[in-house]
Protein backbone atom coordinates (compact mmCIF):
# COMPACT_ATOMS: atom_id res chain seq x y z
CA UNK A 1 0.00 0.00 0.00
CA UNK A 2 1.20 3.54 -0.85
CA UNK A 3 1.81 6.19 1.54
CA UNK A 4 -1.06 8.76 1.32
CA UNK A 5 0.46 12.18 0.25
CA UNK A 6 -1.68 15.60 0.47
CA UNK A 7 -1.44 18.00 -3.10
CA UNK A 8 1.00 20.32 -1.96
CA UNK A 9 3.37 17.63 -1.33
CA UNK A 10 3.09 16.05 -4.35
CA UNK A 11 3.58 19.37 -6.35
CA UNK A 12 6.93 19.99 -4.34
CA UNK A 13 7.77 16.36 -5.11
CA UNK A 14 7.22 16.73 -9.11
CA UNK A 15 8.48 19.75 -9.22
CA UNK A 16 4.99 21.26 -10.56
CA UNK A 17 4.90 25.12 -10.15
CA UNK A 18 1.40 26.33 -9.03
CA UNK A 19 0.20 29.25 -11.39
CA UNK A 20 -1.47 32.05 -9.33
CA UNK A 21 -5.27 32.50 -9.25
CA UNK A 22 -6.65 35.39 -11.97
CA UNK A 23 -7.04 37.47 -9.21
CA UNK A 24 -3.42 37.56 -7.84
CA UNK A 25 -2.36 37.56 -11.85
CA UNK A 26 -4.81 40.96 -12.46
CA UNK A 27 -3.23 42.84 -9.19
CA UNK A 28 0.00 41.92 -10.29
CA UNK A 29 -0.24 43.45 -13.70
CA UNK A 30 -2.36 46.19 -12.58
CA UNK A 31 0.77 46.77 -10.20
CA UNK A 32 3.34 46.75 -13.26
CA UNK A 33 1.27 49.13 -15.45
CA UNK A 34 0.75 51.50 -12.28
CA UNK A 35 4.74 51.37 -12.64
CA UNK A 36 5.37 51.98 -15.73
CA UNK A 37 3.11 54.59 -15.96
CA UNK A 38 4.24 56.51 -13.12
CA UNK A 39 7.93 56.27 -14.71
CA UNK A 40 6.15 57.78 -18.03
CA UNK A 41 4.53 60.21 -16.11
CA UNK A 42 7.35 61.41 -14.51
CA UNK A 43 9.68 62.07 -17.71
CA UNK A 44 6.95 63.93 -19.61
CA UNK A 45 6.01 65.98 -16.75
CA UNK A 46 9.45 66.78 -15.62
CA UNK A 47 10.85 67.95 -18.98
CA UNK A 48 12.37 71.42 -17.33
CA UNK A 49 14.71 69.67 -14.68
CA UNK A 50 17.82 70.79 -14.23
CA UNK A 51 20.10 67.44 -14.94
CA UNK A 52 23.75 67.89 -12.70
CA UNK A 53 26.13 64.70 -12.28
CA UNK A 54 29.74 64.22 -11.63
CA UNK A 55 32.51 62.09 -12.71
CA UNK A 56 36.35 61.48 -12.08
CA UNK A 57 39.50 61.91 -13.86
CA UNK A 58 42.61 59.75 -14.48
CA UNK A 59 44.11 61.35 -11.67
CA UNK A 60 40.67 61.31 -9.33
CA UNK A 61 39.64 64.53 -9.80
CA UNK A 62 36.00 65.43 -9.03
CA UNK A 63 34.61 67.30 -11.86
CA UNK A 64 30.83 68.58 -12.24
CA UNK A 65 28.43 68.74 -15.34
CA UNK A 66 24.63 70.23 -15.65
CA UNK A 67 22.46 70.30 -18.47
CA UNK A 68 19.07 72.79 -18.21
CA UNK A 69 16.46 71.23 -20.76
CA UNK A 70 14.46 74.59 -20.06
CA UNK A 71 17.27 76.90 -21.50
CA UNK A 72 19.56 74.14 -23.83
CA UNK A 73 22.35 75.33 -21.87
CA UNK A 74 25.01 73.08 -20.77
CA UNK A 75 28.00 73.30 -18.69
CA UNK A 76 30.70 70.41 -18.36
CA UNK A 77 33.48 69.29 -16.17
CA UNK A 78 33.72 72.17 -13.74
CA UNK A 79 34.71 72.56 -10.00
CA UNK A 80 32.14 72.49 -7.37
CA UNK A 81 32.17 76.12 -6.59
CA UNK A 82 31.83 76.66 -10.56
CA UNK A 83 28.51 74.33 -10.71
CA UNK A 84 27.24 76.23 -7.71
CA UNK A 85 27.26 79.49 -9.44
CA UNK A 86 25.97 78.49 -12.96
CA UNK A 87 22.97 76.95 -11.23
CA UNK A 88 22.37 80.24 -9.20
CA UNK A 89 22.49 82.04 -12.29
CA UNK A 90 19.54 79.72 -13.78
CA UNK A 91 17.42 81.57 -11.17
CA UNK A 92 17.90 84.65 -11.56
Amino acid sequence: MKPSIDWLEYQRLELIVPTPPPKARSWWMRLSIGIIWDGLLQVLLKPNELRVWHTRDEAGNLWWSAHDPATGRSIDRVSENQIRVWMEQRYR
